[in-house]
């Protein structure tokens, strides 16, 4: 599986399963290789996902089969395991009843975590190994505003073919 399909996945599955955990917050799901924003931004926050590392895990399988025109074709399957960093980023309002960046973070670890996410990753061939502690990321941006983009990383395996 490749980083964007990851990608696109998880999308999927965080679009399915965190609304009801933010109490229908409206937060944009954004990729992004680098912590930046440009532009105006079209909702109050948005999720970040970027790999921060891949790497083998287990052995390979190899495999040799016959096509139909009677020639062999390779086949190797490697289970791979990606940290995907998620950061929520956005501007706190300072309501009382509004979420912070670092609640939806909080939800989102926590819908991660739950048997109705998992379970529904394994129909996209992903496998939620374990979803690590938040880091608050509070820093003082270019406006000179305080600011929190807390971030975790999620530990999540799946498997890479090769057909030669």
């Amino acid at each position: 599986m490749k980083e964007n399909q990851i990608f696109a996945a998880l999308r999927v599955l965080i679009a399915t399963h965190l609304p009801q955990r933010v109490g229908g917050q409206t937060l944009g799901l954004a990729l992004a290789y680098q912590p930046t924003q440009q532009g105006a931004p079209s909702a109050p926050m948005a999720l970040r996902m970027h790999t921060v590392d891949s790497q083998r895990y287990g052995w390979r399988r190899a495999a040799t089969d016959w096509r139909s025109d009677g020639t062999l074709q390779a086949r190797e399957l490697q289970h791979m395991t990606n940290t995907v960093q998620m950061q929520v980023v956005g501007t706190n309002t300072g309501k009382a009843g509004d979420m912070t960046e670092f609640d939806v973070a909080q939800a989102l670890a926590g819908a991660m975590q739950s048997d109705a996410f998992i379970q529904a990753a394994r129909e996209f061939e992903l496998q939620i190994l374990r979803v690590d502690m938040i880091r608050p990321g509070r820093f003082v941006g270019d406006n000179g505003q305080f600011m929190n983009w807390p971030s975790f990383d999620a530990k999540i395996l799946h498997k890479d073919v090769f057909i030669g």
